[in-house]
């Protein structure tokens, strides 16, 4: 770093402690460069001083170290030396995160920056420095706080750009009222949905409780894939036939963001036409359950980790494919009323098929998906009654007997993770009456397959 001593026009004592400085702002230790800061001002040197030893290299360097005090005395400083100012307005962070508070002097600094700032450490701003940071063009993004009272309130609700408060969860309604006259976008990730819902009425923020969003605002609303706000749409739409019907209308198919299903949101739900993508929801009530059976259409619900027996009962009284996942066990009455579904039926997550439940479920009618991952003989034969496609998930391996079960089975049938089977098994395979998929079989034994399917077709030709 070169410095130009005549610049300067100080007596060689001062050149010498200029010297000094210098030394200090090297490495970047927070309390050398304070000391480097202090030491300039009691030599009371001037800007091109500054500006020499602080390069924008050295301050960008400095702030790698995210040390509050060094900004604040920075920004304190450059009040009164403009060029030196221009200079730190360059190095400066985008990302500030690691302020925890914000003083009036690094306010004004991020004023005169004039860009878009990340402040997510902030926990709690006065509204003299809320009023400095609104007033800045760009985005806001102050994550950090978790409440807003009405004084902070009022004058975020002036800012020009996108206003980011995702570590707010609800507020009263008179900050509702005051932060719905923002004239930009606000990010609200973890409010209430109901809340949400008060804050969407621009036109009408004095008076929500007759707002109804129209049809625009709620798929907007939906867009979002936020539970809460689902969840506050629903309640909304109780006693508002004209908002439920919109719901019907703009509820996406792909619902999987989802995870947790209201008995109010399940028999709105059963009112929609096409599929239901639930695959997010991890419970479900015998409730929700019941109002679930009167859908037409599919219904998967293939991430649920815990259901009652009474819920899969109703649940199979639907009308369309079926995705489920029953919980561990998959007891017999379970299977005698999924065996009376209407429409195709994928089971997930039981731990073992009795013979019994394999009986039951051979006689629905439509296509069978079961996530098995042994096949015993006796199941394998019960299952070989069943007409139609049948998968069976999750099976590795098939033994000789398994497989000569199974063959009499009428239907293609696809087992996707199939690694391991005899020469034996493949031959028995070959007599399905239907299409056989197995991809992750090894590819020798696939040509086997095709094989002995090819012959087993000319001697019936023959015949």
């Amino acid at each position: 770093m070169r410095y130009d001593c005549k610049i300067m026009n100080e007596k060689t004592g001062n050149m010498t402690q200029l010297t000094k400085v210098k030394k200090l702002v090297v490495g970047g230790d927070p309390g050398r460069f304070q000391m480097a800061v202090d030491l300039l001002l009691t030599l009371k040197a001037d800007e091109n001083a500054w500006i020499s030893i602080f390069s924008k290299a050295v301050l960008k360097n400095q702030f790698k170290n995210r040390d509050k005090k060094t900004l604040e005395l920075l920004a304190q400083v450059s009040e009164s030396r403009p060029r030196f100012r221009k200079l730190l307005l360059l190095a400066l962070p985008q990302t500030l995160d690691w302020l925890d508070s914000l003083s009036e002097e690094v306010a004004d600094l991020l004023v005169d920056w004039g860009q878009s700032v990340s402040l997510n450490g902030i926990k709690k701003m006065s509204p003299t420095v809320t009023r400095k940071i609104a007033s800045i063009g760009g985005d806001l993004s102050i994550n950090g706080l978790t409440s807003l009272d009405e004084s902070v309130a009022k004058i975020l609700a002036l800012h020009q750009g996108w206003l980011k408060l995702n570590g707010i969860k609800t507020m009263d309604d008179k900050v509702i009222r005051l932060l719905a006259c923002h004239d930009g976008r606000v990010s609200l990730q973890q409010i209430e949905g109901v809340v949400l819902l008060k804050l969407s009425n621009h036109e009408r923020c004095r008076d929500w409780r007759n707002f109804i969003p129209n049809k625009t605002q709620v798929k907007f609303l939906l867009d979002l894939k936020h539970q809460g706000i689902f969840d506050g749409l629903i309640q909304f739409a109780a006693d508002k036939p004209e908002l439920t019907q919109w719901l019907l209308e703009v509820i996406p198919d792909e619902l999987d963001w989802l995870t947790a299903l209201s008995p109010e949101a399940a028999d709105l739900l059963a009112k929609k036409r096409g599929p239901l993508h639930l695959s997010g929801v991890t419970f479900i009530s015998d409730e929700a359950a019941r109002a679930l059976s009167n859908h037409e259409g599919l219904i998967c619900l293939s991430g649920i980790q815990q259901i009652s027996q009474q819920a899969v009962v109703s649940v199979a009284a639907s009308k369309g494919f079926l995705s489920l996942s029953i919980g561990d066990e998959l007891s017999y009455e379970m299977a005698q009323a999924l065996a009376r579904h209407s429409g195709g039926l994928w089971i997930y997550g039981f731990q073992k098929l009795s013979n019994e439940a394999a009986a039951l479920l051979s006689q629905h009618d439509g296509q069978l998906g079961l996530s098995v991952t042994s096949l015993s003989d006796a199941v394998a034969t019960a299952l070989a009654s069943h007409r139609g496609q049948l998968y069976l998930w999750d099976l590795t391996s098939l033994s000789d007997a398994a497989a000569n079960a199974i063959a009499e089975h009428r239907g293609d049938i696809y087992i996707p993770y199939l690694t391991h089977a005899s020469d034996l098994a493949i031959k028995e395979l070959a007599r399905i009456k239907g299409k056989v998929c197995v991809p992750r079989l090894p590819e020798e034994k696939q040509k086997a397959l095709s094989r002995e399917q090819m012959r087993l077709t000319r001697k019936k030709k023959r015949a």
